[in-house]
């Protein structure tokens, strides 16, 4: 598959714009309570990975008619990508440690992803089925 269209490159600048701001150290990040923390790591886990997902979807989609077989690789990918992520943080001795709360986060975010990847796919399918002209 080749990356030069616009959803590919997406898809792999945000695997490395994730990887690289999840293995800064934990000195960058300004420090917050830990009931702030827990909320906005959460959510932004949560977001991460489910436009982790949408962006591979949307390329395997461009590459190859997407199906049950793609979502469910791409999201076990991308729990698997945040699980290596969780082991290097906590290899790195940065500042940063394993969580599972992060895991949990991450597959979350790639559930809800491929949720939205197969309602967005019907609704682009109906779209253009009425209004041919929209590609």
């Amino acid at each position: 598959m080749p990356i030069h269209t616009l959803s590919g490159l997406l898809a792999w600048a945000w695997t490395i714009i994730l990887a690289l701001t999840c293995l800064l150290p934990g000195s960058f990040f300004e420090p917050f309570g830990l009931d702030q923390l827990l909320s906005y790591d959460t959510l932004l886990h949560l977001i991460c990975f489910a436009v982790l997902s949408l962006f591979w979807l949307q390329y395997l989609n461009e590459a190859a008619k997407s199906d049950f077989k793609h979502q469910l690789a791409v999201f076990f990918a991308a729990v698997s990508y945040g699980f290596l992520i969780e082991v290097i943080q906590s290899l790195l001795n940065n500042g940063r440690h394993f969580e599972w709360a992060d895991l949990l986060a991450d597959t979350m975010g790639a559930t809800l992803g491929v949720i939205f990847s197969r309602r967005y796919s019907a609704f682009y399918s109906y779209i253009q089925k009425y209004l041919p002209f929209v590609n």
